[in-house]
């Protein structure tokens, strides 16, 4: 019996380490080249670390490494169940810290754009963050470069603002003008 079941368990597959050979966009399905046997696949989904309405989407990329594990112990039915760095795709060095991101921390890096999440802060970099909705702050706001406010087509340049208004003068805790009051 015993014989028996160990040679039952040497004929069931097991977890490979692949390559992503082919991928689909719009399914995130993709075909792997199963190592060591050189085996491809035809197509599998490829996993998320989230889905549903709270998504994560990091599409695969040809030539990323992957583990893939047989459904059920069979060769035939695969499933890919994590990417992996390699001695080729090594983890990325984040800018802000100049090492790896580190357990605890959270890194999202992609080519011209990145956040990497440490310590109680967040740095980031990119060309243009282009956000909608309102950006409520609480705390001060430090900029290196001009800020411009545009209300409907008005603008309003901070670094070419100017208060100096005729006949307003600001004091401690009261706001004069040299403009008649109402009812004088």
């Amino acid at each position: 019996m015993k014989r028996g079941s160990q040679d039952i368990a040497r004929r069931l597959a097991q977890a490979r380490y692949a390559t992503i050979k082919s991928v689909d966009p719009d399914s995130y399905a993709v075909k792997v080249l199963i190592q060591p046997e050189g085996i491809l696949t035809g197509w599998l989904p490829c996993g998320a670390a989230a889905v549903g309405i709270a998504s994560i989407s990091v599409p695969p990329i040809p030539e990323d490494q992957v583990i893939v594990e047989p459904m059920e112990g069979s060769a035939q039915h695969w499933a890919i169940i994590a990417r992996v760095f390699s001695a080729t795709a090594r983890p990325p060095i984040s800018p802000a810290t100049n090492k790896p991101v580190q357990s605890g921390e959270i890194g999202i890096f992609t080519p011209g754009a990145w956040l990497h999440f440490t310590g109680g802060n967040v740095y980031g970099a990119a060309t243009d963050w282009n956000l909608s909705g309102n950006l409520n702050v609480t705390g001060g706001i430090n900029a290196t470069h001009d800020v411009v406010a545009d209300s409907g087509g008005s603008t309003v340049s901070l670094a070419n603002h100017d208060h100096k208004i005729s006949g307003v003068q600001f004091g401690s805790s009261t706001l004069t003008t040299s403009a008649p009051v109402p009812g004088s």
